[in-house]
């Protein structure tokens, strides 16, 4: 017995035009990050080579995931000294912006781009070209939201009332 061939799929069509075809991401460059604290310019971590279309979200997890791996290396360092703290596993959300150089800014200009998009969107493509992909991008990041709401929990066995 011959095994038939199912038939091809049918083409999609949009309002008589055929679907138009997915457009190849054009690659972007890679590009050498340092994260710093925006209080006191203190290293989050480690140098980092990435690509520049990262998105902030991104730029986020892995602050959050690189500023883990470096305050555990510290707990290991200073366990002598100080007492476990109660950290959370929640991710703390940041706002990241550069600093422009003294030399690009003008009076009354901007001094620093935010990070909304990308660094490639934001500061690549920024109108005063004061960076290229070779310099390392010296990234402050700053907590959006340090205070957390935690659910209260209730057992009523053991909540005071009244006892007959």
């Amino acid at each position: 017995m011959a095994t038939l061939l199912p038939p091809p799929k049918r083409v999609k069509v949009y309002h008589g035009v055929p679907e138009p075809e997915p457009e190849v991401p054009k690659p972007s460059p890679n590009i050498v990050v340092q994260f710093v604290s925006e209080d006191d310019g203190k290293p989050l971590a480690p140098v980092v080579n990435l690509p520049s279309n990262v998105s902030r979200e991104g730029l986020e997890a892995l602050v959050n995931k690189l500023s883990a791996q470096v305050s555990l290396l510290a707990f290991e360092i200073e366990i002598a000294f100080r007492h476990l703290r109660c950290q959370d596993d929640e991710p703390v959300p940041f706002s990241f912006h550069i600093s422009l150089p003294a030399d690009a800014t003008s009076p009354g200009a901007p001094t620093r781009i935010v990070i909304s998009k990308s660094i490639e969107a934001d500061v690549l493509s920024h109108p005063t070209q004061a960076f290229t992909e070779e310099d390392v991008f010296v990234v402050h990041c700053s907590p959006q939201s340090v205070f957390r709401v935690r659910p209260a929990t209730r057992c009523s066995s053991t909540l005071s009332g009244e006892c007959h």
